[in-house]
């Protein structure tokens, strides 16, 4: 076996890059300020990047911190995929799942969502509160939703409530602690709840108007 030492490779001209027409072999670490392939590369293992433009993957492409789709001009607002996935293990084959809320423990008063959990909230509970309550929806605990999203944004949140009373309802709806006018479907807000321990299904749509939200609302008795 030969070594070749050397800080630089050029091409014959020594003004352009050297060919390597039967492959390149590294048994280490390959850094590289940039680089171009007409052909295919294949790597046995773990290809580790920051920031690339186009990805065209015939395998599977593991995101450990979630994907992000459409990077703004301002980094903390973006669009972000939280465990939205098509699962091909098991028997039961490739299918879209998302991640939800989901608690079966009795739940009362006002409910704070965090929409960083993601878009679907499950409160199966046939022990919940059986009175009229606020939501709220954030971001996360301690992030508003509005350093979140920009003009023209829109975000669908389904929440699934087990109502155990027909005095189990959502009666005002916050995003970021501030109460909003919301656009029922029908053009009347909820009076009740389904009662008898039924599910009442609520759906909001909100838009980002840039001045503020528009939210559309609706509640589907089971």
């Amino acid at each position: 076996m030969s070594k070749v030492r050397a800080e630089n490779f050029t091409d014959r001209s020594g003004n352009g890059s050297p060919n390597f027409p039967f492959g390149l072999r590294s048994a280490g670490i390959v850094t590289a300020t940039g680089g171009s392939f007409s052909g295919n590369v294949d790597i046995a293992g773990v290809l580790t990047y920051e920031d690339v433009t186009n990805i065209d993957s015939v395998g599977i492409v593991t995101a450990r911190q979630g994907a992000v789709l459409g990077v703004t001009a301002d980094p903390n607002k973006r669009n972000k995929i939280r465990e939205t996935y098509f699962d091909s293990s098991g028997s039961h084959g490739s299918f879209l799942k998302q991640s939800t809320y989901l608690t079966t423990s009795a739940t009362s008063g006002n409910l704070n969502l965090n929409l960083e959990d993601g878009n679907v909230f499950y409160y199966g509970s046939t022990s919940n509160g059986n009175s009229a309550f606020y939501i709220n929806f954030r971001y996360d605990s301690t992030t508003a939703l509005s350093t979140q999203t920009n003009t023209g944004d829109v975000i669908t949140a389904t929440i699934f409530w087990c109502s155990t009373g027909t005095s189990s309802y959502i009666n005002v709806v916050d995003i970021d602690g501030v109460t909003q006018t919301v656009n029922w479907v029908g053009g009347a807000a909820p009076t009740d709840g389904s009662g008898s321990n039924k599910f009442d299904i609520y759906t909001f749509t909100i838009f980002d108007t840039g001045s503020g939200y528009s939210v559309f609302g609706n509640q589907t008795k089971c």
